[in-house]
């Protein structure tokens, strides 16, 4: 049984087994399943009022590749019937071509990929934008236990190994833009950067459009900005609260283009 770090606000009771969709979980999954050794994991908790809403994780693997998991809806059914369509698990970066690949829950992934599109004059590649309803962050855990079946001959070192890597887990404190309301939603423009310490100027063409048709210079205009560092990457995120609802669960785009401005 491992327990897993809790985000700021009150833990609920009784605490409750992670599910599967776990944002908490998916990032240990090759450690728990596999026994593969995991790098530093960062949590991304967006605060409002008092409380904290983990919405993603990144981590920067040895094998120069950076990955994102986003939060999905709990008790969202990840796998189609016939097992052949799932929801999307993770996000990898491929640092040397600087392909991004999608993989899903049925480990499956898309072809090809997308590279960040550049911004040169500001030092910036856009990455990719996920929106995510405030009430599918209210409902993550954030306090859980899980059981996990261990071969025998490889359980010391499997938990010596979840220690160290729950040791080193760090939380990225992001402050929302606005409170939770039942009308808006959680949008986030992920950046890579050439420097975290260069001031940016945003000017729209850099900023993805936002779903449902809401005014986005006034959005924007509202909008937290935020550098931070995943190993040797740095990233720039921007945090927005539309209003409105999104359809059908959260939403996640990559650049459609691959051009440099």
């Amino acid at each position: 049984m491992c327990q897993l770090p809790r985000v700021p606000g009150p833990s609920p009771e009784p605490i409750r087994f992670a599910e599967e969709t776990s944002l908490w979980l998916r990032p240990f999954r090759p450690l728990l399943e596999e026994g593969k050794p995991l790098g530093n994991v960062l949590f991304l908790v967006l605060h409002a009022q008092g409380r904290g809403y983990a919405f993603g994780a990144l981590t920067r693997t040895d094998k120069e590749r950076l990955i994102f998991w986003p939060a999905i809806p709990r008790g969202v059914t990840t796998v189609s019937e016939n097992g052949t369509k799932g929801v999307m698990d993770h996000l990898t970066l491929e640092l040397v071509s600087g392909k991004t690949h999608v993989t899903t829950s049925v480990r499956g992934h898309h072809p090809g990929g997308r590279r960040p599109e550049r911004f040169e004059e500001a030092g910036l590649g856009f990455w990719f934008v996920l929106a995510v309803e405030w009430r599918d962050l209210q409902d993550q855990d954030d306090w859980l236990e899980r059981r996990i079946a261990t071969p025998a001959s490889d359980e010391a070192r499997r938990k010596a190994e979840l220690e160290d890597a729950l040791g080193r887990i760090r939380l990225l404190r992001i402050e929302s833009p606005s409170p939770p309301q039942e009308q808006t939603y959680v949008l986030t423009a992920f950046y890579l950067a050439d420097d975290t310490d260069r001031q940016v100027l945003f000017t729209p063409g850099m900023l993805p459009p936002l779903p449902g048709g809401s005014d986005q210079e006034d959005v924007w205009n509202r909008a937290r900005l935020t550098r931070f560092g995943v190993g040797d990457s740095k990233l720039v995120i921007v945090t927005a609260c539309p209003p409105g609802a999104l359809e059908g669960g959260p939403v996640f785009g990559l650049p459609r283009t691959q051009s440099s401005h």
